[in-house]
């Protein structure tokens, strides 16, 4: 069985996630970052189609996982996006600040 957050509570975390981490790719792009995808590097993409392609991947991830029987790889997707999003706002944090 699943100790912790449930399935599915895993499978919005994942999805709200990939909405901050547009997000704050969105700002630090702003700012003068560079995103590193190398999809969105070769596609010049408005951002609301960049933030549609990171929920459509998100969405395709969840699909894959589910398909193959793997849903519990989320919790480690989601710590890794999580780390993901708190060192981007930080970045953008800092270079506001300094």
């Amino acid at each position: 069985m699943n100790k912790g957050v449930p399935i599915l509570g895993q499978a919005g975390l994942w999805m709200v996630l990939n909405f901050s981490d547009a997000g704050l790719s969105l700002m630090a792009a702003g700012g003068g970052a560079i995103e590193v995808n190398p999809v969105v590097q070769v596609f010049d993409m408005s951002s609301w189609e960049f933030t549609a392609y990171k929920l459509a991947m998100a969405v395709i991830a969840v699909v894959l996982l589910s398909h193959a029987g793997k849903m519990h790889l989320l919790r480690g997707l989601n710590i890794g996006m999580g780390c993901v999003c708190l060192w981007n706002g930080l970045m953008i944090l800092l270079s506001r600040l300094l």
